[in-house]
């Protein structure tokens, strides 16, 4: 295989670079403007592909929170064809990919939790002491609830609508929301797989605003410890 030899991100890669990343944070031209401390005909060029310089690829780089703000700056080692197609058929076969939707009400969650025989849930992003607080409290009356919604009256399931509705509110008001996406698994009981069984999972994470994705990537493989 040939090695590939070090070089700087060229103007081309940089537009869709930046374009990607501005989208996946819901921001316009105009924010990244702003935050960047760049003219909005600066953006404009630079996702254009017209050359873009040193202090300007270092403002957006800190602009999107990158580790080393001169990551658009240095020298990088690229992936060869061959090797991107590998990464892509391995991502293809380990993981998958999942619609992830806006938690807005207490029903909703209700319901959710009524389908779902087990859940996963994630936090990658540090959160304020409340909005941590919030979401502990969420997932542990989504989890008692899911495994004893049986018992419940309707008048009672309201009353647990309205403690969702409760925490969901304080995630908001905080500049956060919840995103989920549901998964009909097939759990094999056994190493033979002579017995499946159905397995309902909701998956859930919390997200800063401008940073929620439309999409989830989980492992195909479910593996669970008794």
């Amino acid at each position: 295989m040939t090695q590939q030899q070090a070089r700087i991100i060229n103007n081309d890669e940089l537009a869709i670079l930046v374009k990607v990343l501005r989208d996946a944070r819901k921001w316009t031209q105009e924010q990244l403007a702003e935050i960047s401390n760049l003219n909005i005909r600066t953006i404009q060029r630079v996702e254009n592909g017209v050359s873009a310089s040193f202090d300007t690829r270092r403002a957006l780089a800190r602009s999107f929170e990158a580790s080393d703000i001169d990551c658009f700056n240095k020298a990088h080692v690229f992936p060869t064809q061959e090797e991107i197609e590998t990464a892509i058929h391995k991502a293809n076969t380990e993981y998958l990919i999942l619609d992830a939707r806006e938690l807005r009400t207490g029903r909703l969650v209700g319901d959710l939790a009524e389908w779902c025989r087990s859940d996963m849930s994630t936090c990658d992003f540090e959160l304020p002491f409340e909005v941590q607080h919030a979401y502990a409290e969420f997932l542990d009356l989504f989890r008692d609830f899911r495994d004893c919604a049986e018992l419940y009256s309707q008048v009672e399931k309201l009353t647990i609508y309205n403690s969702f509705d409760t925490y969901l509110n304080i995630i908001q008001s905080n500049g956060f929301c919840i995103k989920y996406a549901k998964r009909a698994a097939i759990l094999k009981a056994n190493q033979s797989g002579e017995i499946d069984l159905p397995l309902d999972i909701v998956y859930l994470s919390i997200f800063p605003k401008k940073q929620v994705p439309d999409q989830f990537s989980v492992a195909r493989k479910i593996s669970f410890k008794f």
